[in-house]
Formats: structure tokens, C-alpha cells, sequence
């Protein structure tokens, strides 16, 4: 009886994984479709299937975290002096029992008209707070705008960074909140840590990107003509 029993289980088991499995494959499936009506919309090609980041994301912290890594869903578009990647980025972390994945959208553009010294950018939280009173962890921070400096934990070589944080970003990211990014010469990536993009959301997402692009873009144009 109990050999029965045990089997029975094994068998729902069994069951209940398939269902998961197939789920998941109609749910992706379903995301790859409405993703290419977007990139349609906007002109942008679409490669849907597991591809490696684009070149230049890979050197980025977000890009190097755990293993597995791997974008899907990429569309990409612009020209020979601008290019954005917008992408569904997988990665996992830990082993065994203590393994997790991590899904979100990343937003990644290079430019030519680019010129920005290394940082990285992401929301504050109690734990950052702590390491910067009790191990002395270093945050930019901005006695003009208290606000900007309580919801984010800014890194980088100072004077550089303070002169890419103009006003007009800063204010763009206190409105925006919850924003992740990172930049390096011609390269900036945008995501919002842990959370992937709603199709229907994307649009909204794309455009959050841009703007913070065009904000460090117009910095990196004035230093070229000053």
C-alpha cells in the first residue's frame, strides 16, 4: 500500500512539473509575440532567441553577476553613430536548494556621442546606509539636491561624475525613482533591478531610457564645445 502510495506521489509530482514546464513555454512564447508587435511598431529587429548580451554590456557589474547568463528577446536598432538594445536578461545565482534566477529588462545604448567617466547607479537602501556609516563605504553625495542623495547609492570617480550629475538629470531621477544604471566611455545600461518589463510596458520603459541618455548625452556635448 505504501509502495503505491509513494508511486501515486511521484506521479503528481511529475504531473505538476509538465504543467510548470509548459506554462512557462506558452508564457514566453506569448512574451516573444507581443515583443516583436512592439519592435515591429517601432522599426527595431528582433532576435528572440538566447544570445549573449551586446558587446560592450558584458563589462557592466549587472553583466557579471552569477552564471548562466543570457539575453533573449533583443531588439536593436539606430545607426553606425547610435545603436539601443532593449532585452529580456536572465541570470542565476547560488546552487542546488540555495539557487535563485533573476529576469529583468535592460536598456543599452552605445553612441558616439558619448563621452562619460565609469559609474554606477542604483536605489539606496537601510543596508547601503549601514555599510556607509559603519565601514565607511563611499557615496557621492550632492548637498544641493538631499533628496537625489537619499534614494541613491552613487559610485564613481568624483569630480568626473558630479559634472555628468547636472541638475536636469538629477531632478529627472528623483521623479523617476528605482532606476539602475551604469556608464563607461560610449556605453550606458538602464534597468530597474529585479523587475522585467510588461510588453505593454515597454514603450514607457524605452523612452525612461532615452531620456536619461539624451540627459548625459547633452552633458557629454557641452563638454566637447566648452
Amino acid at each position: 500500500m505504501e509502495a503505491v502510495i509513494t508511486f501515486a506521489g511521484i506521479v503528481v509530482v511529475i504531473g505538476m512539473i509538465g504543467v510548470v514546464i509548459v506554462y512557462t513555454v506558452f508564457a514566453e512564447k506569448k512574451r516573444t509575440r507581443a515583443v516583436q508587435a512592439i519592435a515591429d511598431s517601432l522599426g527595431l529587429e528582433l532576435i528572440s532567441s538566447a544570445t549573449a548580451v551586446p558587446s560592450g554590456a558584458e563589462t557592466f557589474p549587472l553583466c557579471q553577476q552569477g552564471h548562466s547568463r543570457r539575453a533573449s528577446n533583443v531588439m536593436r536598432g539606430g545607426t553606425d553613430d547610435e545603436q539601443l538594445f532593449v532585452f529580456d536578461y536572465r541570470f542565476t545565482t547560488g546552487s542546488g536548494k540555495h539557487q535563485a534566477t533573476h529576469n529583468q529588462t535592460v536598456a543599452f545604448l552605445r553612441s558616439a556621442m558619448l563621452d562619460l567617466p565609469p559609474f554606477d547607479l542604483y536605489p539606496e537602501r537601510w543596508y547601503h546606509r549601514v555599510g556607509q556609516s559603519v565601514f565607511g563605504m563611499k557615496d557621492i553625495n550632492f548637498a544641493e539636491y538631499p533628496g537625489f542623495s537619499k534614494l541613491y547609492v552613487l559610485k564613481g570617480d568624483e569630480e568626473p561624475v558630479r559634472r555628468i550629475f547636472t541638475e536636469p538629470l538629477v531632478r529627472h531621477l528623483e521623479s523617476e525613482k528605482n532606476i539602475c544604471a551604469a556608464g563607461a566611455d560610449k556605453r550606458l545600461i538602464f534597468f530597474r533591478q529585479g523587475r522585467r518589463v510588461k510588453p505593454e510596458e515597454l514603450k514607457a520603459f524605452m523612452r525612461s531610457a532615452y531620456q536619461m541618455y539624451a540627459l548625459v548625452r547633452g552633458d557629454a556635448s557641452e563638454r566637447e564645445t566648452a
